[in-house]
């Protein structure tokens, strides 16, 4: 029944290779090659969950022998798990002899998962095990395409072509290579040639508009993605291609239109909500382009780039609780993205959410101890919280840093905050409070802050009236806008803000 089942397999008559395969199942006790036959069978014919099924009560007898590793990663590549495909392929390469089924399937895992460059080496040993295969030739052409490799790409494709020189998908395939090398007329010259072979491949009516456009040719792209543009299962890509070409030229309301006839002409689309987006934001429709980004972020939930326009829309619209979702959506993905941790402190601060910046702020000097910007918003937020001698010890270590000691804001902070303990707390530690506020005012002699300062503490807790008048008519000098002006003066008036 094995055997028999084996033939079928192989002639493609899956109804009796099912038969016999089955009642060799049911007369043998577990059998690694004859459960690895029917798992195979069942990946080629059935439904994917059902092939899953088969393989997850067998896996223990499949699990044991490189016939049953290979049918195991090919099942997992069949169902979109690359990874744990990749995984059983390779070990199905170490445990069996040489096998062209399993290598080719591994080539494919590696490939489907992004693994470039391995997917290279593997199709490369197939060229070497079967020299004349055009498919090991596709296949290794695209996987060179797919690495960024497009030189080798167009040779290894150019001699899949001279070996069938009347295979559409290779010259698809080839026409595809061109097109990111920008050699946009061989690319045209071969997708003609393959129309004029299959007239009816809709493939090619895709990939000539968009060659087309690359060329500047509008009227022979839009024929192009017209030809298609009824059919099913290309409709949506061809209208989606259309409405890019119409975005790209700036016509935003008539790309909304066609990515609007596209959505509706197959399954929610990723690549459409995208796009839709990008023209509802473009023309300034801030809601309708959120909503399209919601609706990717429900097909694909880890797209950082759209978690940071969804961001950036909250932002403008004012929702404050939408920004703080997306920014800690970000910071999940991606933990050291210093501008949206810098965004998020400054939401919590604006909304007096004091502690929880604060703890923000100390997990990120976790990782980055010597940084100027978040070394400083520390103590700020002990101030704001009107925690002053934590905000101090905080500045003390700062100025005991030779990084950071001569920084004009450090010294300023430091100052500011000893006077707030004097004024708060009552503290008496005025001198050095006036020290480091004239540390400040020597870095940064035009500023007229720290003498303002410096001229309180003389007159208010020193009671030197003429130190006092001494630093104020210094800061009236320094003084650039009627606001600090104005300030000065009624400090010199004897009065106080």
């Amino acid at each position: 029944h094995y055997r028999l089942g084996r033939i079928y397999a192989d002639s493609r008559d899956s109804k009796k290779a099912r038969e016999h395969l089955d009642k060799a199942l049911s007369t043998l006790k577990p059998w690694p090659l004859v459960s690895a036959a029917a798992g195979d069978l069942r990946i080629d014919t059935d439904l994917r969950q059902k092939a899953l099924a088969f393989i997850e009560e067998n896996r223990e007898v499949l699990g044991g022998s490189a016939e049953g590793l290979k049918v195991i990663g090919r099942a997992y590549l069949a169902s979109g798990e690359y990874q744990r495909a990749v995984a059983s392929l390779t070990r199905a390469v170490a445990a069996g002899p040489v096998d062209l089924q399993t290598n080719f399937a591994l080539g494919q895992a590696y490939l489907a998962s992004g693994q470039f460059g391995m997917a290279t080496d593997v199709f490369a040993r197939l060229i070497r095990m079967l020299p004349n295969s055009v498919q090991f030739y596709s296949l290794l052409g695209t996987a060179y395409r797919k690495a960024g490799k497009l030189m080798e790409s167009s040779r290894t494709l150019e001699i899949a072509r001279r070996l069938a020189p009347d295979d559409v998908p290779a010259m698809i395939n080839l026409s595809n290579t061109y097109f990111e090398l920008g050699w946009y007329r061989k690319a045209e010259q071969l997708l003609l040639r393959a129309r004029d072979k299959r007239p009816g491949l809709n493939e090619i009516y895709i990939n000539l508009g968009v060659v087309y456009w690359h060329l500047g040719d509008r009227k022979m792209a839009q024929e192009a993605f017209s030809a298609v543009s009824e059919e099913p299962g290309y409709a949506q890509r061809a209208l989606n291609n259309a409405g890019n070409m119409l975005f790209l030229s700036g016509e935003a309301k008539e790309a909304i239109k066609i990515y609007r006839r596209a959505e509706k002409s197959g399954e929610k689309s990723e690549v459409i909500n995208y796009n839709l987006g990008l023209a509802y934001l473009r023309r300034g429709d801030l809601r309708d382009a959120a909503e399209c980004f919601d609706e990717v972020l429900l097909l694909a939930p880890t797209r950082l780039d759209v978690v940071e326009l969804r961001a950036m829309i909250a932002e403008r619209l004012g929702r404050g609780e939408d920004a703080e979702r997306y920014y800690r959506k970000i910071l999940e993905l991606k933990p050291s993205d210093r501008d949206v941790v810098t965004k998020l402190v400054t939401l919590l601060e604006g909304e007096e959410r004091y502690e929880e910046a604060v703890n923000i702020v100390e997990d990120q000097l976790k990782s980055f101890p010597s940084d100027l910007e978040f070394r400083l918003k520390l103590p700020e937020l002990y101030r704001r919280m009107e925690w002053y001698e934590v905000a101090v010890m905080e500045y003390e270590k700062m100025v005991a840093d030779r990084d950071f000691a001569d920084d004009y804001r450090v010294n300023l902070g430091l100052g500011k905050t000893l006077y707030d303990v004097i004024r708060h707390k009552d503290g008496e530690d005025y001198d050095r409070a006036i020290y480091f506020l004239k540390q400040a005012a020597s870095i940064a002699p035009s500023d007229p802050e720290p003498d303002m300062i410096i001229g309180e503490i003389y007159m208010r807790y020193k009671r030197y009236r003429d130190l006092a008048m001494e630093h104020w008519t210094k800061a009236l000098g320094k003084a650039d806008t009627e606001v600090q002006k104005k300030r000065v003066e009624k400090l010199m008036e004897g009065e106080s803000e």
